[in-house]
């Protein structure tokens, strides 16, 4: 398994509840009402790459049951709910809702994109599954 590194970040507890499950890919999403941003990163081979998905929870589940191998999801609680999460269950996905105000951010980061939020989460999965 490829280590990635965050720099020095706390992992949010509830995190740890996903590492059980923790696949052939990890995936972070930064879930908004218009549209939701994937961060997957391919815990073989390092791979990290972000997709635009639209905000349907079935073609999101649909698009994360696309990937192959077993795959672990993590995003941050917001006001869309737990839907996703949900059916993400529902199909036995493995997935975990965090708080966003756990997820301490590395010193001097101020830049903050979608895509770079949810890449982090995906790395998060990886690094807490790491230690």
């Amino acid at each position: 398994m490829a280590r990635v590194a965050v720099a020095g970040a706390a992992v949010e507890p509830q995190l740890r509840e996903a590492l059980d499950g923790l696949g052939a890919y990890s995936v972070g999403l930064d879930v908004h009402a218009p549209s939701i941003v994937a961060g997957v990163l391919d815990t073989d081979t390092g791979e990290l790459r972000s997709e635009r998905l639209g905000p349907a929870t079935e073609a999101v589940v649909s698009w994360i049951c696309s990937l192959p191998g077993p795959v672990a999801v993590a995003y941050e609680a917001g006001p869309t709910g737990f839907g996703l999460a949900r059916a993400l269950a529902a199909v036995g996905v493995r997935c975990v809702v965090v708080a966003p105000s756990k997820l301490e951010r590395p010193a001097g980061d101020r830049v903050k994109t979608d895509r770079r939020d949810a890449e982090r989460l995906a790395r998060l999965l990886v690094a807490r599954h790491s230690e």
